[in-house]
């Protein structure tokens, strides 16, 4: 008989190996997972700090050597008050009262200016003929060309670092990193802030501040914080009816909330007299009416309006959840009122906290908001020297008074038709970004 050749062994590991392997990775998988936890903790902690860092890096280089007209008057008005000179309060009182109480803080940072440059004289505070806007470009250039300038415009805006540093905080706590990063680098809240010099992150503050509270269900103080906001600005009060419609899911505390809302904001229904101290006497109304279309008699259709009501009607119906909607529904409002009114270069801010909030998750709306930016700077330039050459007159006075602007390097004409241009193609991007905000609901909901 043949003798059958062994059938080959196949090697098994041994069950002591395979347990002393198994271990291993028992023992390794729970070690290795907190320390990449930790890692990717640290790692993101330092990128916020970095992103800190450089937004205020960048603040901090424009802030001492830019300034805009608009910096000057609520300052003027604040020193008159607390220096018992001849201030009337009218409907920007708190601003003012605010303004009065940084002057008086930064008393000691600013001496031996803090009355010298004051002293000087001061126009209209919103001018309209052509004598007052030259008394207003008079002041600004005695201001800037102060021997203290560049002290004085870096304190001057320090209140506004720190609402702006705060605004980007608060909008960490209640959304995220992304947020947090697209504010303190986004280009129009630094233009705005620490070129610009305008107050708009103050009540900006107040409105995320509100849409946090309404987060965590605090809605009473939502509505408080969201008058406060309107007592600083007036634009809040649009604000409100989209709050309502997204309190309904609650509709017993409605009352409370309302009466909320409307403690902060009662002075401003109450101011009589002067020439900017009644709501309906505000040129910033005639704005909202700007785009319209006649139809005959007495009868005008404005796009404002329809578009406003249009979008309380779909937040309404939508059934959408109170938190998420408000959001939503805001960030849309602000890109529809961008699109279809005449605006200044500062109420721009306004939209920003909004994106923020929408760009945390949507990085396709981010970049094609950082190229529509392309048109909002350029849009500044209809105001000729003032938003543009004038922004760095603290630098050099004489020389840059004399320096031309856009407007007048091109024919009336041209210039004419090329704002209309770079005005139509912001509007187009602004109603672009609201589709595609539109788009990716309706994608989720499908």
């Amino acid at each position: 008989m043949e003798e059958k050749s062994p059938s080959p062994r196949v090697s098994k590991p041994s069950r002591d190996r395979v347990g002393e392997e198994g271990s291993l990775r028992q023992d390794s998988a729970p070690s290795n997972t907190p320390k990449s936890k930790d890692e990717s903790s640290n790692q993101a902690g330092l990128t916020l700090r970095r992103i800190l860092l450089w937004g205020i890096l960048i603040r901090l280089l424009f802030m001492p050597f830019t300034s805009s007209t608009d910096l000057l008057w609520p300052y003027h008005r604040g020193y008159l008050w607390i220096t018992g000179g001849n201030y009337t309060p009218g409907i920007t009182f708190m601003i003012d009262y605010l303004h009065g109480i940084f002057l008086w803080l930064m008393r000691p940072f600013l001496y031996p200016y803090f009355h010298s440059m004051w002293n000087i004289p001061w126009g209209s505070t919103h001018p309209i003929t052509g004598q007052q806007v030259s008394q207003m470009l008079r002041t600004f250039f005695t201001f800037v060309s102060h021997p203290g300038i560049f002290r004085i415009l870096f304190f001057l805006k320090l209140p506004y670092l720190f609402f702006d540093v705060a605004c980007a905080f608060l909008l960490l706590k209640s959304t995220g990193r992304n947020a947090f990063r697209f504010w303190m680098l986004n280009p129009v809240i630094i233009f705005v802030s620490s070129i610009y010099g305008r107050y708009e992150v103050i009540a900006i503050f107040f409105i995320i501040l509100s849409v946090y509270l309404w987060q965590k269900d605090l809605r009473e103080l939502s509505f408080f914080a969201l008058g406060f906001s309107a007592l600083l600005r007036i634009y809040p009060l649009l604000l409100f009816p989209f709050f309502l419609v997204a309190g309904r899911d609650k509709p017993r505390r409605l009352p409370a909330s309302i009466l909320a809302g409307l403690i902060p904001i009662l002075p401003l229904f109450l101011m009589r007299g002067g020439a900017n101290t009644g709501i309906t006497q505000l040129p910033y109304l005639d704005y909202l009416l700007s785009m319209n279309f006649f139809l005959g008699l007495h009868s005008t259709l404005y796009i404002f309006v329809i578009g406003y009501l249009l979008l309380l009607f779909c937040f309404f119906y939508s059934g959408k959840g109170s938190e998420q909607g408000i959001i939503y529904y805001l960030t849309l409002f602000f890109l529809f009122l961008f699109a279809t009114t005449y605006f200044h270069a500062q109420f721009y801010a306004w939209l920003i906290p909004f994106l923020a909030m929408v760009v945390n998750d949507n990085r396709e709306i981010e970049r094609f908001f950082y190229f529509s930016l392309i048109f909002y700077f350029l849009y500044l330039f209809q105001w000729g020297r003032v938003n543009s050459v004038y922004l760095f007159a603290p630098l050099n006075p004489a020389r840059i008074a004399s320096m031309p602007s856009l407007s007048e390097l091109l024919n009336p004409q041209t210039f004419h038709r090329f704002m209309g241009l770079v005005r139509s193609a912001l509007s187009a991007s602004l109603f672009w970004m609201m589709f595609m905000l539109a788009r990716r609901k309706w994608r989720e909901t499908d």
